[in-house]
């Protein structure tokens, strides 16, 4: 086969003549001496369109309201509606993935799931739902990590892969080979209709094909690599956590005056902690103090005037960027306060005029608010003190006075005009009551421990005494296993042995937690209280009369066997009066407990406040928390599968296509029999991996290549009508069939280059055709001469994919989860096996009740009832699934537990739907699943059949009937 000869690789060619696809039709048509069917009618017109695009039925209003409707524009407007409905997508890519030879599992003998392919699955949802240009979307799938498509590219590692690698080295390599010629494979046939592949070991035998044109190929992809990677965000969930960010910055403010005044002796604030510090510039990195116990080191101790280490032992720093703000600290207290820096020293880089102001409304855009409360030199420790010494040390702590804050106020790290960085590190700020000020910074206690804590209080005569837990080690909800009062004199006593204990909220339904453990004098986690609230929760005794304390002792588990579920912000309240506090102590004054990040949130108090404004107050909070669950949810890192990219060695041709017999080195390349239209990429054997997936993305949607546009329009075609054009999709080559309106398909290609690569162009294009709009009755005339219908006399008819079925099963019973993306659900019992053992459920979950395009899709296997209705299980690409007629179809269909309890649900929903009236119930019966009324003898067999037998039997056999099965 040469360039000369055969149809696919010669570049479209614009008819002369007609102009539309009913014209090429006729045309073919007059000359075999047949003729278009007359349109079907609206009633079959909607199902058919709804079945379609959709893949599922149209509501019996629906179609009422189609056939009432008398505008001439009424299907075009039917069109429209039916492209913007969110299930088209998910009918079409079904269509893609079957192409593509997507699955959930890596196949072989171990068949191992692959949990996070599903977002491969979920781009091209998407893609086909924006009606993204063809030309895009190939691109993204072959190179969509280059412009931040990042799931695209799970396309090319769809296919299966043999995870048991081996130490067999000459093992490892045919494995690659194959993993590699999968690749070449897919791509030839879903973009180029051509089996590349066939040229793994010698030249094609029948297309112009060479065996280095396949090994030049495969250079293009030898840097892909099968694997999950972390991917960004995309735009939209950005734009979104902006939108929300907004949303809750402007809550946040409205709730401020809600928070009392603070009762807080310190607060620290973490470099590290994003709630606390936000970074205005991009970071450089982080230093980290050297382990010792030197001024500065991780393990400084301190002493008489000064604080021990208590940065954590790393700080942040930016590149020094001349009067530019770099990090905003927000303390989200009230009142006077001493602010102590610090910051990352020991460099001669650093710069010398770091500023720190503070903002009052700790906004950075605006800064005429700002006034400056220290200029240091980040060389030396605070103070000035120390000189160079090229290592990364802390700085420990320099007082900068005493100053009022509000709640939004924000203190500003700016960058100073000398030296090449700035660092940031903690500020702790220690509440003013008067007085000169200190010679050192103030000690912090240490941080909460899981055995024992003792709070050590002024003598404070209380009757009540409340332990509020606001943030935990884990997140989970806290526990305490003791909580002591002890009195004062020579002879103190626990007076909370024998207290009135009540709570917010206790676990349930666990014997070892109950809140009579907390004051029952016994340690251990088996005797303790946990809340039901995660991270948070309070505990309150009532003494029997006022008692003077001055300590508190409390633990998680005086034992030391269990280490979560820790308080590590919380506060204690006591009162002589319920509802009457006044602050005992808290954590504000400990150090950091560093195991883990906690987080506390603001207090507010609503009770100080008028009923009206409270209410708003607590409608807006609980507004803010959705907001911030939301944001929580969709800001989680992605990890998909996705493939890895790495830069490859250059790939040489295998003879035979041996992995063991390399010969001469191939640079990345297209097909060769296409230099003559299409640019050559020209790159070298080492070049870039990525210029090399760019070049060839291109070179694949060059308006020039013969092959991409009419390739797509081809499917597009073959899933509207059963059939392509070219009778098989993906073999444009000798061996594949020729096409049967060849002036209509090249009419299409530069129709649908023309109009942006737009897919929903193409399909307004064919469903408002004549050709499409047929009736699909059989004639005589058209039968005798063209029995397949592959001339399109007619609109032929075809019975409906396993998914379809399913789908409309579910939707007739009321019982079709409509959810769209995220994680598939599985039609098989889960297993842990080495070598994956996936039996086929029988029993169903309301979450595996979706739409079978979210199934988790296992190669080699079938489910139970579906399977059979020649669903492909991803083994290999499937552009033209076959339609077969078996009777384990017949039986799964009606003898299946699961079409059974369909039946039952659906039964229920036309008995709710109408009431118990017979006529009416088959009315409503034949209106949902044919899309139509009873004609009168079918009325008088259905009554007679539902008085026999009840309405769930009736609905069996309607589901199971041909009308029902098929798209005419």
């Amino acid at each position: 086969m040469g360039m000369e000869t055969h149809w696919s690789l010669i570049p479209p060619q614009a008819p002369t003549s007609s102009q539309s696809i009913d014209e090429f039709i006729e045309k073919k048509l007059s000359q075999e001496g047949l003729r278009h069917s007359s349109e079907a009618s609206k009633r079959t017109l909607i199902r058919r369109v709804h079945l379609d695009l959709l893949g599922l039925l149209p509501s019996p209003e629906e179609v009422n309201a189609f056939v009432s409707d008398k505008k001439e524009d009424a299907y075009e407007q039917l069109i429209e509606k039916v492209l913007e409905n969110p299930s088209y997508g998910e009918r079409w890519a079904r269509h893609w993935l079957d192409v593509v030879r997507y699955a959930d599992s890596a196949g072989f003998e171990t068949n191992h799931e692959r949990p996070n392919a599903y977002h491969y699955r979920d781009y091209v949802i998407r893609a086909f739902n924006e009606d993204k240009p063809y030309d895009r979307f190939v691109f993204e799938q072959v190179a969509g990590d280059t412009v931040g498509a990042e799931t695209a590219t799970g396309f090319l590692v769809a296919g299966p892969k043999d995870i048991v690698g081996g130490k067999d080295p000459l093992l490892r390599k045919q494995q690659r080979a194959n993993e590699l010629a999968d690749m070449v494979g897919v791509t030839g046939s879903a973009f180029l209709g051509l089996t590349v592949g066939c040229a793994r070991c010698h030249d094609h035998k029948f297309d112009p094909i060479s065996q280095e044109d396949f090994y030049s190929m495969q250079a293009v992809f030898e840097g892909v690599v099968h694997g999950e990677r972390n991917v960004p965000l995309r735009d939209e969930v950005k734009k979104e956590i902006d939108e929300l960010g907004a949303e809750r910055s402007i809550l946040q403010k409205e709730l401020l005056h809600f928070i009392p005044e603070s009762t807080t002796s310190f607060v620290l604030l973490d470099d590290e902690n994003s709630d606390q510090v936000e970074f205005l510039q991009k970071t450089a990195g982080k230093g980290t103090n050297p382990k010792g116990t030197d001024r500065g080191y991780l393990n400084d101790p301190g002493d008489a005037k000064r604080s021990p280490n208590l940065s954590g032992g790393t700080y942040t720093w930016w590149k020094n960027k001349q009067g530019l703000d770099l990090a905003v600290y927000r303390p989200g207290v009230k009142g006077r306060f001493r602010i102590w820096l610090s910051w990352g020293s020991g460099w001669g880089t650093h710069g010398k005029d770091a500023l720190y102001q503070l903002d009052a409304d700790g906004d950075p855009a605006t800064d005429k608010d700002r006034r400056t409360i220290a200029t240091v030199n980040q060389q030396l420790f605070a103070n000035g003190e120390g000189k160079v010494v090229s290592k990364p040390l802390w700085s420990g702590f320099q007082d900068s006075g005493v100053h009022e804050l509000e709640l939004e106020s924000g203190i500003v790290l700016r960058a100073g005009i000398n030296g090449s960085a700035v660092t940031a590190d903690v500020i702790l700020l220690s509440a003013y009551n008067g007085g000169k000020a200190p010679t050192r910074p103030p000690t912090l206690r240490p941080s909460v421990k899981f055995t024992r804590n003792i709070e050590s209080l002024s003598p404070e005569k209380v009757r009540f005494v409340r332990f509020t837990t606001e943030a935990t080690t884990n997140g989970s909800e806290p526990c305490i296993d003791e909580f002591e009062l002890w009195t004062t004199g020579e002879e103190p006593r626990n007076a909370a042995l024998g207290a009135k204990l009540t709570s917010s909220g206790n676990y349930a339904n666990n014997p070892k937690h109950k809140l009579v453990h907390l004051n029952d004098g016994k340690y251990g986690n088996d005797r303790s209280w946990i809340s039901n609230q995660k991270g948070k929760g309070w505990v309150q005794l009532e003494l029997p009369e006022p008692a003077v304390i001055d300590r508190i002792e409390w633990g998680r588990d005086r034992t030391g066997r269990y280490k979560d579920r820790l308080p590590t912000k919380y506060r204690i309240e006591g009162g002589i009066k319920p509802d009457k506090w006044f602050l005992l102590t808290n954590s504000n004054d400990r150090l950091p407990f560093k195991t883990e990040k906690t987080k506390s949130t603001p207090r507010y108090d609503f009770s100080l406040h008028p009923p009206e404004d409270a209410e708003q107050g607590r409608k807006k909070l609980a507004q803010l928390k959705k907001i911030e669950e939301r944001i929580a949810t969709i800001s989680k890192s992605t990890n998909v599968y996705a493939g890895t990219f790495r830069q490859p060695t250059p790939t040489r041709l295998m003879h035979r296509g041996d992995p063991l017999a390399p010969r001469d080195i191939v640079a990345p390349e297209g097909l060769g029999t296409l230099n003559s239209v299409i640019q050559p990429l020209e790159l070298k054997p080492n070049a870039k991996e990525k210029d090399r997936r760019v070049a060839f993305a291109k070179w694949l949607i060059d308006p020039n290549n013969p092959l991409t546009a009419r390739v797509m329009v081809n499917r597009i075609w073959h899933y509207h009508f059963g059939r392509g054009l070219v009778a098989t999709p993906s073999d444009f080559g000798d061996m594949g069939f020729r096409p049967t309106h060849p002036d209509l398909l090249d009419w299409l290609a530069l129709e649908f280059m023309t109009n942006g690569w737009s897919v929903k162009h193409m399909h307004r294009l064919i469903l408002r055709s004549k050709t499409y709009r047929q009736a699909s009755l059989p004639r005589r005339d058209g039968l005798a001469k063209d029995a397949g219908s592959e001339l399109l006399w007619r609109f032929p008819p075809r019975r409906l994919e396993a998914e379809a079925i399913r789908d409309n099963a579910l939707l007739l019973a009321g019982a079709l989860d409509r959810k769209m993306y995220g994680p598939g659900f599985l039609l098989f019992l889960p297993n842990s096996n080495y070598a994956r053992n996936w039996i086929a459920k029988d029993e169903f979950e309301p979450k595996d009740m979706r739409r079978m395009v979210y199934t988790m899709r296992i190669r080699m296997e079938q489910d139970s009832v579906f399977g059979a209705f020649d669903c492909p299980d991803g083994g290999q690409a499937a552009p033209n699934r076959s339609r077969s007629t078996t009777p384990i179809q017949a039986l799964n269909l009606y003898n299946s537990a699961f079409m059974g309890d369909l039946s039952k649900r659906f039964a229920k929903r036309i008995a709710k739907e109408v009431g118990e009236d017979p006529s009416k119930q088959i009315d409503r019966a034949y209106s949902w699943t044919f899309g139509r009324s009873p004609q009168k003898e079918e009325t008088k067999e259905t009554l007679a059949y539902l008085n026999e037998h009840g309405l769930p039997a009736l609905c069996r056999v309607l589901l199971n009937a041909n009308e029902f099965l098929f798209m005419q």
